[in-house]
């Protein structure tokens, strides 16, 4: 939220993961480690795993 104790840096700090998110699709293709069928998906507040972590394959996206 918005409001006097918010962090000053926050909004510059969103753009920059932005970015560097960009950076990595533009270069890479994200593949799954897991399988749908090894992977257990837990509805709530939004569609997480029941791992804390979800793996993925980096493979770049123009081999030289």
């Amino acid at each position: 939220g918005e409001g006097p104790s918010n962090c000053i840096g926050q909004k510059f700090a969103m753009l920059e993961l932005k970015t560097v998110y960009c950076g990595i699709l533009r270069n890479f293709i994200l593949e799954p480690v897991d399988t749908p069928n090894t992977l257990r998906l837990i509805p709530d507040l939004i569609l997480r795993t029941e791992n804390v972590s979800l793996e993925v394959k980096f493979r770049l996206r123009h081999p030289q």
